[in-house]
C-alpha cells in the first residue's frame, strides 16, 4: 500500500521491495549463532520495524505509524518475561565424569540420565590413564539436573564431575 503513495504508478513495489531487500540484509547481519542459541532475531526484527514505520511516517500515515510504535514497543518489555519463564522450564548441561575403567559403569550412568528424566544428546568417552573421562550433554528441567548431580555424589564408584 506504501509504495503506491511513493513510488512509481507504473512500478508501484519497487521502493518497498528495495527497501524490504535492503533492510532484510542489514537484519541478518545481526542474526548470530552462540553455541546453541541463537541471537539478534529481536534487534533484526526491530530494524525490520523501524523501516516500515519510516515509511509510514514518510507517506504521511502518521497515526497509523505512532499506534504500531506503541503495539510494538509492548513486544520488547513483555517477552523478556516470557523467554526468561521458558529458559527455567530447561537447561542443557555438559557433564565431565571421571570413572574407572569399567564398561558397565558407563551403562549404568546412562540409564541414570534416563532415570533422572534428562535427554542425552551427544557422549564421548576418553581413557585417560587408569580412568575413563566421559563427556555427556544433557538437557532437561533443572530439578532434573539437580537429582543428577545428587545421584552422582551419592555414586561410590564417580571418582569426580563437573558441569
Amino acid at each position: 500500500m506504501w509504495s503506491l503513495h511513493i513510488g512509481n504508478p507504473e512500478d508501484p513495489t519497487r521502493i518497498a521491495a528495495n527497501v524490504v531487500t535492503g533492510i532484510g540484509f542489514l537484519g541478518a547481519g545481526v542474526i548470530l549463532r552462540e553455541g546453541g542459541r541463537i541471537t539478534g532475531l529481536t534487534t533484526a526484527a526491530m530494524i525490520w520495524l523501524s523501516a516500515a514505520l519510516g515509511m509510514g511516517v514518510g507517506i504521511g500515515e502518521i497515526w497509523l505509524s505512532v499506534v504500531a510504535t506503541l503495539i510494538i514497543l509492548v513486544v520488547p518489555w513483555f517477552f523478556p518475561v516470557l523467554e526468561g519463564a521458558i529458559d527455567r522450564t530447561r537447561e542443557t548441561r555438559t557433564y565431565e565424569i571421571t570413572l574407572p575403567i569399567m564398561a558397565e559403569k558407563v551403562t549404568h550412568l546412562e540409564s541414570v540420565f534416563r532415570q533422572c528424566g534428562l535427554n542425552v544428546h551427544c557422549h564421548r568417552h576418553t581413557k585417560t590413564g587408569d580412568h575413563l573421562l566421559c563427556t555427556w550433554e544433557a538437557s532437561g528441567q533443572p530439578k532434573k539436573h539437580e537429582a543428577l548431580v545428587k545421584a552422582l555424589f551419592e555414586d561410590p564408584d564417580v571418582r569426580g564431575f563437573r558441569y
